[in-house]
């Protein structure tokens, strides 16, 4: 095996002589097949990096776990401009709103103001009570993958707490979305 050394540290590694195949200022060395990228030589000595702290593993975890949620959550999302996004809030309020009113009688003085759903509706050709049935199911769906995701989120944050208490770096290396 035969290590291509870049600034003191394993850059690639072949089992194929480098000799003659390379340009001469390419630094090739004689190494033990256990030497991977990465690790460090001094000139004679081939030496594993050290291992990262119990902090770094923990960290890499939680970067895992959070870009899991990151990409469940915005499979979701993704059918949604980011503009629209900021409306989801207004839009269930006014929504849930009418729908108490209709359920308790829908007496046409009483009817709560939607301004948001008006707004829509004079773009989209359909009854207000299909588009807040509309909007209300897709808050629900959203509100159960998010509480879902949100929830091992933090059985996940809770893992990285535990395994890096117990100082078990395995655990900590294994943990993921």
């Amino acid at each position: 095996m035969w290590a291509r050394i870049h600034d003191g540290t394993v850059a690639e590694i072949t089992d194929k002589d480098p000799e003659g195949r390379f340009h001469p200022s390419i630094e090739w060395v004689v190494c033990h097949a256990q030497v991977v990228p990465g690790w460090s030589f001094d000139g004679a000595t081939f030496a594993a990096p050290p291992a990262a702290s119990l902090g770094d593993l923990a960290a890499a975890a939680m970067g895992r776990i959070n870009d899991g949620y990151t990409r469940a959550l915005g499979g979701i999302l993704d059918e949604y401009p980011a503009a629209e996004t900021p409306s989801f809030d207004k839009q269930e309020r006014e929504a849930r709103g009418w729908q108490e009113w209709h359920a308790a009688g829908a007496d046409p003085g009483t009817e709560p103001p939607t301004p948001y759903l008006d707004a829509m509706l004079a773009e989209r050709p359909i009854g207000k009570a299909e588009l807040v049935g509309r909007i209300i199911a897709k808050a629900d769906a959203y509100v159960t993958a998010h509480g879902s995701a949100t929830g091992r989120r933090h059985r996940l944050e809770d893992d990285v707490k535990a395994a890096q208490l117990a100082e078990d770096r395995a655990a900590l290396e294994k943990i993921d979305w």
